[in-house]
């Protein structure tokens, strides 16, 4: 597999490099992701909402793959490390992404949001951060609605 197969396989552009069982774990999801199309699809919507395009820095060897980016989040720079580890048929098994800062990738923080649900009284401070993503269609498995 080239370096550019890598760094597509990253972006859920080139969904045929990741196995049939594929698992993803990304910074926003608190289990991994399991399956192909639902991975590729993951890396797809992290790449755009990101603006993630060209790799930075790609580094790989018979077991595993290190792939950088560098895209934005909330108008600051957000760097995205992956880690790619191959499976048994040589097609990626797991892969495990890394996102630094995480205050960029959320959309306020618990001082400065507010509670936009309607389980909150009107203008009351978010008392859990994160509040909401910047990812636009991501929708959070383990609670439905922030604490006020």
């Amino acid at each position: 597999m080239s370096r550019d197969d890598v760094a597509k396989a990253v972006l859920g552009q080139l969904p045929a490099a990741l196995a049939e069982t594929v698992s993803l774990a990304t910074p926003l999801t608190m289990s991994r992701i399991e399956g192909r199309d639902e991975a590729a699809a993951v890396l797809r919507e992290l790449a755009e909402s990101l603006g993630i395009g060209e790799p930075e820095f790609i580094a790989d060897d018979d077991e595993r793959a290190f792939v950088t980016f560098v895209g934005t989040g909330q108008g600051r720079e957000v760097g995205l490390f992956a880690v790619l580890t191959r499976g048994s048929e040589r097609a990626y098994s797991a892969v495990d992404l890394y996102a630094r800062p995480w205050p960029s990738l959320m959309s306020g923080s618990a001082t400065t949001s507010t509670c936009r649900y309607p389980t909150c009284p009107p203008g009351r401070p978010v008392a859990s951060a994160p509040n909401r993503p910047a990812f636009p269609n991501y929708r959070p498995t383990w609670r439905s609605t922030p604490r006020c």
